[in-house]
């Protein structure tokens, strides 16, 4: 109830249903998670996307924005550092690939 009447003082979380488009031809659906949640007089937030493609995390990678630069590894998955601010890691799932992407906005 307090979130209603006190939005500025609590976050807040959605999940997305959307579909990804890359701008090199590739098109399928996708699902994130968005947060949120005030900072002084703004407001600060992450997104999360997680998107399956049926390629492996080769093909997969060829599909990142242009200039995406790889990182150290975590556990042994690939990061990715965007030019668009945001960063990747590349999944292996069986045959095809889950990208799962970070964006923060403020």
């Amino acid at each position: 109830q307090s979130g209603k009447t006190e939005a500025d003082r609590h976050s807040v979380q959605g999940l997305v249903g959307m579909t990804y488009q890359s701008d090199k031809g590739y098109s399928g659906p996708a699902a994130g998670l968005v947060f949120a949640a005030p900072v002084g007089q703004g407001c600060e937030g992450t997104m999360v996307r997680v998107v399956p493609f049926q390629q492996n995390c080769q093909a997969a990678a060829a599909l990142l924005p242009q200039g995406s630069k790889t990182l150290q590894p975590l556990a042994g998955i690939p990061v990715v550092d965007m030019p668009t601010g945001g960063q990747a890691m590349l999944m292996p799932a069986g045959q095809g690939c889950i990208a799962i992407s970070v964006v923060r906005a403020g």
